[in-house]
Protein backbone atom coordinates (compact mmCIF):
# COMPACT_ATOMS: atom_id res chain seq x y z
CA UNK A 1 0.00 0.00 0.00
CA UNK A 2 1.32 3.31 -1.24
CA UNK A 3 1.21 6.25 1.50
CA UNK A 4 0.33 9.58 0.14
CA UNK A 5 3.00 12.06 -0.27
CA UNK A 6 2.15 13.87 2.12
CA UNK A 7 2.72 11.70 4.96
CA UNK A 8 5.47 9.98 3.56
CA UNK A 9 7.26 14.12 3.49
CA UNK A 10 5.71 13.79 7.58
CA UNK A 11 7.27 10.46 8.43
CA UNK A 12 10.32 10.88 7.17
CA UNK A 13 10.71 14.34 8.66
CA UNK A 14 9.95 12.72 11.83
CA UNK A 15 13.28 10.19 11.83
CA UNK A 16 15.20 13.83 10.46
CA UNK A 17 15.85 12.84 7.09
CA UNK A 18 13.73 15.50 5.54
CA UNK A 19 14.73 19.32 6.51
CA UNK A 20 11.76 21.19 7.60
CA UNK A 21 11.71 24.88 7.18
CA UNK A 22 11.40 27.09 10.50
CA UNK A 23 8.04 29.06 10.96
CA UNK A 24 6.95 31.14 14.12
CA UNK A 25 8.89 30.88 16.86
CA UNK A 26 10.28 27.72 15.88
CA UNK A 27 13.07 30.03 14.55
CA UNK A 28 13.92 30.36 18.58
CA UNK A 29 13.82 26.53 19.68
CA UNK A 30 17.91 26.28 20.18
CA UNK A 31 18.33 27.47 23.97
CA UNK A 32 21.02 29.80 24.73
CA UNK A 33 24.18 29.34 25.39
CA UNK A 34 26.74 30.43 27.31
CA UNK A 35 29.43 33.03 25.34
CA UNK A 36 32.51 30.69 25.34
CA UNK A 37 30.60 28.03 23.82
CA UNK A 38 29.14 30.31 21.15
CA UNK A 39 32.19 29.79 18.82
CA UNK A 40 31.16 25.67 19.08
CA UNK A 41 27.66 26.57 17.63
CA UNK A 42 26.50 26.07 13.99
CA UNK A 43 25.95 28.81 12.15
CA UNK A 44 22.35 30.34 12.30
CA UNK A 45 20.43 32.91 9.67
CA UNK A 46 20.62 35.37 12.83
CA UNK A 47 22.72 35.43 15.95
CA UNK A 48 21.47 36.97 18.78
CA UNK A 49 23.16 38.36 21.98
CA UNK A 50 21.64 38.99 24.98
CA UNK A 51 23.78 40.99 28.01
CA UNK A 52 22.54 41.23 31.64
CA UNK A 53 22.55 44.42 33.86
CA UNK A 54 24.84 44.98 36.70
CA UNK A 55 24.39 42.04 39.58
CA UNK A 56 21.65 40.20 37.93
CA UNK A 57 22.92 36.16 37.64
CA UNK A 58 24.05 34.29 34.74
CA UNK A 59 21.85 34.16 31.41
CA UNK A 60 19.91 37.01 29.64
CA UNK A 61 18.61 38.37 33.13
CA UNK A 62 14.91 39.76 33.41
CA UNK A 63 14.91 41.85 31.39
CA UNK A 64 16.72 41.11 28.27
CA UNK A 65 14.96 37.63 28.40
CA UNK A 66 11.57 39.75 27.77
CA UNK A 67 13.35 41.08 24.85
CA UNK A 68 14.16 38.21 23.33
CA UNK A 69 10.38 36.97 24.23
CA UNK A 70 9.14 39.77 22.57
CA UNK A 71 11.05 39.61 19.45
CA UNK A 72 10.20 35.46 19.30
CA UNK A 73 6.94 36.48 19.49
CA UNK A 74 6.62 38.63 16.60
CA UNK A 75 8.53 36.02 14.39
CA UNK A 76 7.12 35.46 11.51
CA UNK A 77 9.73 33.79 8.82
CA UNK A 78 11.61 31.01 8.07
CA UNK A 79 15.33 30.34 9.40
CA UNK A 80 16.81 30.26 12.48
CA UNK A 81 18.20 32.20 15.28
CA UNK A 82 21.11 31.22 17.78
CA UNK A 83 21.10 32.63 21.02
CA UNK A 84 24.01 33.20 22.85
CA UNK A 85 23.87 34.92 26.38
CA UNK A 86 27.37 37.13 27.96
CA UNK A 87 29.36 35.79 30.33
CA UNK A 88 30.90 38.79 31.80
CA UNK A 89 31.02 39.78 35.87
CA UNK A 90 28.29 42.46 35.65
CA UNK A 91 29.49 44.15 38.86
CA UNK A 92 26.93 46.18 40.47
CA UNK A 93 27.85 50.19 40.32
CA UNK A 94 27.71 50.17 44.13
CA UNK A 95 31.47 49.09 44.03
CA UNK A 96 32.42 52.23 42.88
CA UNK A 97 32.01 53.72 46.27
CA UNK A 98 35.16 52.50 47.28
CA UNK A 99 36.94 55.02 45.56
CA UNK A 100 36.79 58.73 46.69
CA UNK A 101 34.57 60.40 44.35
CA UNK A 102 38.04 63.37 44.34
CA UNK A 103 39.97 60.37 42.58
CA UNK A 104 37.22 59.40 40.35
CA UNK A 105 36.87 62.82 38.96
CA UNK A 106 40.25 64.46 39.55
CA UNK A 107 43.00 61.79 39.56
CA UNK A 108 45.03 60.78 36.24
CA UNK A 109 44.89 58.11 35.17
CA UNK A 110 41.39 57.15 36.45
CA UNK A 111 42.17 54.56 39.60
CA UNK A 112 41.33 51.05 38.43
CA UNK A 113 37.03 50.19 39.45
CA UNK A 114 35.33 46.78 40.07
CA UNK A 115 32.80 48.11 37.81
CA UNK A 116 34.34 49.76 34.58
CA UNK A 117 36.72 46.62 34.72
CA UNK A 118 33.99 44.86 34.51
CA UNK A 119 31.97 46.52 31.78
CA UNK A 120 35.62 46.55 30.14
CA UNK A 121 36.06 42.79 29.98
CA UNK A 122 32.23 42.31 28.89
CA UNK A 123 32.72 44.68 25.63
CA UNK A 124 36.27 42.62 25.17
CA UNK A 125 34.09 39.47 25.41
CA UNK A 126 31.13 40.90 22.79
CA UNK A 127 34.00 41.96 20.85
CA UNK A 128 35.65 38.40 20.47
CA UNK A 129 31.73 37.08 19.88
CA UNK A 130 31.03 39.56 16.89
CA UNK A 131 34.27 38.88 15.47
CA UNK A 132 33.92 35.10 15.42
CA UNK A 133 30.73 35.85 13.55
CA UNK A 134 32.12 37.74 11.35
CA UNK A 135 34.69 35.17 9.72
CA UNK A 136 33.08 31.88 11.16
CA UNK A 137 29.37 32.93 10.01
CA UNK A 138 29.35 35.35 7.31
CA UNK A 139 25.45 34.92 6.36
CA UNK A 140 24.06 35.81 9.81
CA UNK A 141 23.04 39.30 10.65
CA UNK A 142 23.47 40.25 14.24
CA UNK A 143 20.88 41.55 17.21
CA UNK A 144 22.37 42.80 19.93
CA UNK A 145 20.25 43.11 23.17
CA UNK A 146 21.64 44.93 27.08
CA UNK A 147 20.21 46.17 29.93
CA UNK A 148 22.08 48.96 32.09
CA UNK A 149 25.97 48.17 32.10
CA UNK A 150 24.50 45.43 29.28
CA UNK A 151 23.76 48.38 27.20
CA UNK A 152 27.31 50.47 27.70
CA UNK A 153 29.19 46.82 26.96
CA UNK A 154 27.23 47.04 23.29
CA UNK A 155 28.05 50.75 23.08
CA UNK A 156 31.73 49.65 23.22
CA UNK A 157 31.52 46.38 21.04
CA UNK A 158 29.96 48.39 18.03
CA UNK A 159 32.57 51.18 18.24
CA UNK A 160 35.47 48.13 18.45
CA UNK A 161 33.96 46.35 15.44
CA UNK A 162 32.08 48.10 13.07
CA UNK A 163 29.94 44.96 12.40
CA UNK A 164 28.55 47.35 9.13
CA UNK A 165 25.63 45.47 7.54
CA UNK A 166 25.74 42.75 9.40
CA UNK A 167 24.37 44.50 12.22
CA UNK A 168 20.52 44.46 12.13
CA UNK A 169 19.83 46.02 15.32
CA UNK A 170 21.14 46.92 19.41
CA UNK A 171 18.94 47.42 21.63
CA UNK A 172 19.99 49.34 24.30
CA UNK A 173 18.23 49.73 27.59
CA UNK A 174 18.93 52.25 30.30
CA UNK A 175 22.20 52.75 28.86
CA UNK A 176 24.74 54.31 30.93
CA UNK A 177 26.91 55.50 28.18
CA UNK A 178 23.86 57.75 27.21
CA UNK A 179 24.47 61.31 26.46
CA UNK A 180 22.93 64.46 24.86
CA UNK A 181 23.56 64.66 21.17
CA UNK A 182 24.04 60.69 20.77
CA UNK A 183 22.66 59.42 17.39
CA UNK A 184 20.27 56.87 18.20
CA UNK A 185 16.40 55.40 17.30
CA UNK A 186 14.37 56.76 20.24
CA UNK A 187 11.37 55.44 19.72
CA UNK A 188 10.11 54.51 23.83
CA UNK A 189 11.54 56.13 26.94
CA UNK A 190 10.15 59.11 28.82
CA UNK A 191 13.71 61.16 29.13
CA UNK A 192 13.76 64.22 27.37
CA UNK A 193 17.04 64.82 24.86
CA UNK A 194 19.47 66.39 27.49
CA UNK A 195 19.69 62.93 29.46
CA UNK A 196 23.13 61.86 30.27
CA UNK A 197 23.96 58.40 31.78
CA UNK A 198 25.94 58.03 34.60
CA UNK A 199 29.10 56.48 32.71
CA UNK A 200 28.99 59.46 30.00
CA UNK A 201 28.79 61.93 32.43
CA UNK A 202 31.45 60.51 34.74
CA UNK A 203 33.55 60.72 31.22
CA UNK A 204 32.97 64.59 30.10
CA UNK A 205 33.45 65.26 33.48
CA UNK A 206 36.86 64.04 33.96
CA UNK A 207 37.92 64.89 30.82
CA UNK A 208 36.67 68.89 31.93
CA UNK A 209 38.79 68.65 34.63
CA UNK A 210 42.03 67.58 33.18
CA UNK A 211 41.65 70.34 30.77
CA UNK A 212 42.11 73.15 33.94
CA UNK A 213 45.99 73.35 35.33
CA UNK A 214 44.72 73.89 38.81
CA UNK A 215 42.29 71.95 41.57
CA UNK A 216 40.41 74.99 41.92
CA UNK A 217 40.02 75.49 38.68
CA UNK A 218 38.87 71.76 37.77
CA UNK A 219 36.21 71.85 40.57
CA UNK A 220 34.93 75.21 39.66
CA UNK A 221 34.64 73.66 35.72
CA UNK A 222 33.22 70.33 36.86
CA UNK A 223 30.15 72.43 38.55
CA UNK A 224 29.66 74.27 35.88
CA UNK A 225 29.88 71.05 33.71
CA UNK A 226 27.05 69.94 36.00
CA UNK A 227 24.58 72.22 36.37
CA UNK A 228 25.07 73.23 32.05
CA UNK A 229 23.87 69.30 31.62
CA UNK A 230 21.55 69.83 34.10
CA UNK A 231 19.88 72.77 32.36
CA UNK A 232 20.43 71.46 28.81
CA UNK A 233 23.33 73.63 28.03
CA UNK A 234 25.79 71.43 27.34
CA UNK A 235 28.39 71.12 24.51
CA UNK A 236 26.91 68.38 22.17
CA UNK A 237 30.32 68.00 20.12
CA UNK A 238 32.40 68.27 23.20
CA UNK A 239 30.85 65.38 24.67
CA UNK A 240 30.75 63.44 21.29
CA UNK A 241 34.21 64.01 21.09
CA UNK A 242 34.87 62.85 24.28
CA UNK A 243 33.02 59.73 24.01
CA UNK A 244 35.09 58.77 21.14
CA UNK A 245 37.99 59.32 22.61
CA UNK A 246 36.80 56.98 25.36
CA UNK A 247 35.85 54.24 23.16
CA UNK A 248 31.97 54.48 24.14
CA UNK A 249 30.79 56.09 20.75
CA UNK A 250 28.19 54.15 18.63
CA UNK A 251 29.66 54.24 15.01
CA UNK A 252 28.23 56.14 11.72
CA UNK A 253 26.84 53.19 10.24
CA UNK A 254 24.65 51.92 13.44
CA UNK A 255 22.89 54.68 14.55
CA UNK A 256 19.68 53.85 12.18
CA UNK A 257 19.60 50.19 13.63
CA UNK A 258 20.60 51.29 17.37
CA UNK A 259 17.31 51.86 19.38
CA UNK A 260 17.50 53.45 22.51
CA UNK A 261 15.07 53.33 25.56
CA UNK A 262 15.46 55.84 28.47
CA UNK A 263 12.93 56.16 31.41
CA UNK A 264 12.93 59.47 33.18
CA UNK A 265 14.27 59.69 36.29
CA UNK A 266 16.68 56.19 35.62
CA UNK A 267 19.83 57.28 37.23
CA UNK A 268 21.48 55.18 35.20
CA UNK A 269 21.17 56.67 31.98
CA UNK A 270 18.85 59.88 33.10
CA UNK A 271 21.22 61.26 35.60
CA UNK A 272 22.26 64.96 35.60
CA UNK A 273 19.84 66.11 38.73
CA UNK A 274 20.50 62.93 41.24
CA UNK A 275 24.70 63.68 40.46
CA UNK A 276 24.33 67.80 40.69
CA UNK A 277 22.12 66.80 44.47
CA UNK A 278 25.38 64.41 45.10
CA UNK A 279 27.85 67.11 44.47
CA UNK A 280 26.13 69.63 46.61
CA UNK A 281 26.23 66.89 49.38
CA UNK A 282 22.31 67.09 49.69
CA UNK A 283 21.59 63.87 49.21
CA UNK A 284 23.80 60.48 48.84
CA UNK A 285 24.65 58.21 45.60
CA UNK A 286 23.53 55.39 47.94
CA UNK A 287 19.94 57.08 48.44
CA UNK A 288 19.49 58.31 44.56
CA UNK A 289 20.37 55.05 43.49
CA UNK A 290 17.66 53.26 45.88
CA UNK A 291 15.05 56.16 45.10
CA UNK A 292 15.36 55.62 41.20
CA UNK A 293 15.74 51.58 41.21
CA UNK A 294 12.24 51.09 40.51
CA UNK A 295 12.40 52.95 37.65
CA UNK A 296 15.63 51.55 36.55
CA UNK A 297 13.92 47.92 37.01
CA UNK A 298 11.05 48.58 34.53
CA UNK A 299 11.99 48.02 31.11
CA UNK A 300 9.03 45.99 30.32
CA UNK A 301 7.23 45.35 27.50
CA UNK A 302 4.97 47.62 27.56
CA UNK A 303 7.40 50.28 27.68
CA UNK A 304 9.51 49.72 24.70
CA UNK A 305 6.56 48.15 22.40
CA UNK A 306 7.38 50.57 19.68
CA UNK A 307 11.20 49.80 19.80
CA UNK A 308 10.43 45.67 19.85
CA UNK A 309 7.78 46.23 16.80
CA UNK A 310 9.85 47.84 14.73
CA UNK A 311 13.00 45.48 15.31
CA UNK A 312 10.61 42.51 14.45
CA UNK A 313 9.71 43.86 11.71
CA UNK A 314 13.59 44.71 10.52
CA UNK A 315 14.01 40.89 11.14
CA UNK A 316 11.06 39.92 9.70
CA UNK A 317 11.35 41.72 6.55
CA UNK A 318 15.79 40.56 6.42
CA UNK A 319 17.14 39.63 2.65
CA UNK A 320 19.38 36.73 3.18
CA UNK A 321 23.15 38.15 2.43
CA UNK A 322 24.11 36.15 -0.11
CA UNK A 323 27.73 38.10 -1.22
CA UNK A 324 28.77 39.85 2.31
CA UNK A 325 31.48 41.96 2.16
CA UNK A 326 34.31 41.83 4.79
CA UNK A 327 33.47 44.10 7.85
CA UNK A 328 35.10 47.43 8.05
CA UNK A 329 38.48 47.23 10.72
CA UNK A 330 37.97 48.95 13.90
CA UNK A 331 39.54 52.27 12.82
CA UNK A 332 38.35 55.17 14.97
CA UNK A 333 36.38 58.44 12.63
CA UNK A 334 35.02 61.42 13.76
CA UNK A 335 31.46 61.10 14.13
CA UNK A 336 29.10 63.92 12.60
CA UNK A 337 25.60 64.40 13.93
CA UNK A 338 22.57 63.06 11.99
CA UNK A 339 18.74 63.91 12.55
CA UNK A 340 17.43 62.28 15.76
CA UNK A 341 17.23 62.22 19.71
CA UNK A 342 19.96 61.54 21.83
CA UNK A 343 21.02 58.98 24.70
CA UNK A 344 23.47 58.40 27.12
CA UNK A 345 26.24 56.22 29.43
CA UNK A 346 26.87 54.10 32.75
CA UNK A 347 26.03 53.96 36.53
CA UNK A 348 29.09 55.82 37.94
CA UNK A 349 28.59 55.72 42.35
CA UNK A 350 30.43 58.43 43.63
CA UNK A 351 30.20 60.89 46.64
CA UNK A 352 32.94 63.75 46.61
CA UNK A 353 35.28 64.13 49.07
CA UNK A 354 34.96 66.40 52.19
CA UNK A 355 37.37 69.17 51.25
CA UNK A 356 36.02 69.36 48.00
CA UNK A 357 32.54 68.96 49.35
CA UNK A 358 33.04 72.21 51.16
CA UNK A 359 34.22 73.99 48.33
CA UNK A 360 31.53 73.27 46.11
CA UNK A 361 29.36 73.98 48.94
CA UNK A 362 30.79 77.67 49.13
CA UNK A 363 29.78 78.04 45.44
CA UNK A 364 26.51 76.68 45.33
CA UNK A 365 25.53 79.03 47.41
CA UNK A 366 22.20 81.25 45.72
CA UNK A 367 22.13 78.78 43.11
CA UNK A 368 19.33 76.48 44.52
CA UNK A 369 16.52 78.06 43.88
CA UNK A 370 17.33 79.28 40.96
CA UNK A 371 18.28 75.75 39.47
CA UNK A 372 15.42 73.28 40.88
CA UNK A 373 16.24 70.99 38.40
CA UNK A 374 14.37 70.04 35.30
CA UNK A 375 11.05 68.45 34.76
CA UNK A 376 11.56 65.43 31.94
CA UNK A 377 9.07 65.25 29.19
CA UNK A 378 7.70 62.61 26.94
CA UNK A 379 9.20 61.99 24.08
CA UNK A 380 6.97 62.20 21.38
CA UNK A 381 6.60 57.94 19.48
CA UNK A 382 8.05 57.37 16.11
Amino acid sequence: MRLPIAALALSLASWGLVATPAHAADGWSSAPVISSAASRQNCADFLFVGVRGSGEPDGFGATITGVRDGLKKQWKRDGTVRQVWLDYPAVAPQTLEKVPMESLLFDQPMPSTEYFDSATSGGEKLTTIIRDAQKRCPRERIILAGFSQGAQVITRALAETRPGDRLLAAILLGNPSHYPGQNVRELDGSADDTAIGMGAFLTVTRETAAAKSTRQDAVEAVLQQTFDVTEGKADRTRMREAMTRSGDQIPPEAYPITYSVCLAGDMVCDSAEPMSNILVAATTMQDEMNRTRPIHLNYKSNSIRHTLDAVGAAINAAEPIEDPKPAAGPARVRIERLPGRPNWKLTAEVGLGAAVTGFIAGLLVGRANRHPGRRSRRLEKS
